[in-house]
């Protein structure tokens, strides 16, 4: 299990530190820094696998002089480090890391290091979902036997693979059945081309796949991602909400959570991240004793760069819910009771 990650001068990040538990939910203004945190877990998990150097010129959002921490005055961080920190009931604590040195000049080629790729296991298992529903419409080879695709493209793959054990497909269908209306079954079947597909069956109706709306397809990729056995580790997934109707966003968090906890399954490894603009939400979460709930923002600070020039910069800034602390640490209850209270204002049902 990862149990703390550090960035330094990558994108919005300046010695940012954050401990991770098995559910964390985040909550954050746009540009706040939530989408720049899944981008570091992606360039994470491409770097244990091909290199920091190679993972730094091959996708990702932005090129790669992009991804550096770029500051008030314009000028880029002349490097970037980033660490995971992971404890495993056998092997006990460990940490695996790499760091990106930006060249002087556009001909020279970037500088790199990286810890031993046999202590990246956790960081290389990592899946940082973001979920595109007219991918997820289409069959799927049947020689796929893989995890989740980030995209969901490989959909019907997995919820026919998870339909091979009767008993785990069960659950996957009963905690579908508590987020989507109406839904009665989910049945995946292989055509003549020896690829998968599928049908959603409803109380008064079946559609398939490509016929079922956004949002339910988004439901159950998070919760067959989750459930998944092939898939070891951390599942992130960013905007939780999209294409959820609010009454039923509640019931997702209770779904993502039950399975975390529930004793016949084996994911004990198995850590959620979501990111989320949704008051309903947060205040789903905050009713979940063993989930963190973490604010994102931004702050103006001052700091020394590798050179000791000093420097200014917004970078993003991390609160949690606390009483009290030093002020701009913590967030207050009061401000946890505003953020809330839009739901109100706006009218909106929220079933949490």
């Amino acid at each position: 299990m990862i149990t703390r990650i550090e960035i330094d001068g990558f994108k919005s990040f300046v010695d940012f530190e954050l401990d991770i538990p098995r559910l964390m939910v985040i909550a954050g203004a746009n540009g706040s820094g939530k989408s720049n945190l899944f981008d570091a877990l992606d360039l994470a998990r491409r770097a244990a696998e091909e290199g920091p150097e190679a993972a730094l010129l091959d996708g990702g959002r932005g090129k790669a002089d992009e991804l550096f921490h770029r500051r008030i005055d314009g000028t880029l961080a002349r490097s970037m480090r980033v660490r995971f920190f992971s404890e495993d009931p056998i092997s006990g604590r460990g940490s695996w890391g790499f760091g990106v040195e930006r060249p002087e000049a556009a001909t020279e080629p970037y500088l790199s290091s990286c810890d031993d790729a046999d202590r990246a296991q956790d960081v290389k298992q990592l899946l940082v979902l973001s979920l595109e529903p007219a991918l997820m419409r289409g069959r799927v080879a049947a020689r796929d036997r893989g995890p989740l695709n980030r995209d969901g493209s490989n959909l019907a793959a997995v919820l026919g693979r998870l339909s091979e054990d009767p008993d785990l497909f069960y659950e996957l269908r009963s905690y579908a059945g508590g987020v989507i209306p109406g839904l009665a079954g989910i049945e995946p079947a292989l055509d003549r081309r020896n690829e998968w597909d599928f049908d959603l069956r409803f109380r008064q109706s079946t559609a398939s796949a490509a016929t079922a709306s956004d949002g339910t397809l988004r439901v159950l990729g998070i919760l067959a991602a989750i459930l998944d056995p092939v898939q070891r580790g951390l599942v992130a997934v960013d905007e939780v909400e999209n294409g959820v109707h609010p009454s039923r966003l509640g019931r997702l968090v209770d779904a993502v959570r039950d399975l975390l906890v529930h004793p016949e399954l084996s994911l004990r490894s198995r850590q959620v991240l979501l990111t989320t603009h949704s008051p309903v939400v947060v205040a789903k979460a905050q009713q979940i004793p063993d989930c963190e709930v973490q604010f994102f923002g931004t702050a103006f600070r001052p700091y020394d760069d590798e050179q000791g020039v000093r420097r200014t910069s917004y970078v993003t800034h991390p609160r949690t819910l606390r009483p009290g602390g030093q002020r701009g640490t913590f967030v207050t209850p009061t401000e946890i009771s505003n953020f809330l209270s839009t739901v109100e204002r706006a009218g909106l049902p929220c079933d949490t």
